[in-house]
C-alpha cells in the first residue's frame, strides 16, 4: 500500500527573507516496488535499508534497491 508523506519546509535567505515550500513524497512498500519493476522489466537484486547496505525491514528509513532490467 502507498502513502504520501508531506512535509513543509522553510529555506531562510541571507537576507532574512523567508520562502515556505510543501513537499510531498509518494512512500512505497517493497511488494509495491517489486510489482512496479515486473511490470517494465526489471528485478530487484538487493534491498538494503541504509547506504550501508544494512538488511532492509519495513522499519528502514530508506529503502534502497540494486535493480537489473531483464
Amino acid at each position: 500500500t502507498t502513502g504520501i508523506n508531506h512535509e513543509v519546509r522553510t529555506r531562510v535567505y541571507p537576507d532574512g527573507k523567508k520562502k515556505r515550500y510543501d513537499v510531498y513524497m509518494r512512500l512505497y512498500t517493497l511488494v509495491d516496488m517489486q510489482g512496479m519493476l515486473s511490470r517494465v522489466g526489471g528485478k530487484i537484486i538487493s534491498a538494503y535499508g541504509d547506504f550501508n547496505e544494512s538488511e532492509y525491514s519495513p522499519k528502514s528509513k530508506r529503502m534502497i534497491l540494486l535493480i537489473q532490467r531483464i
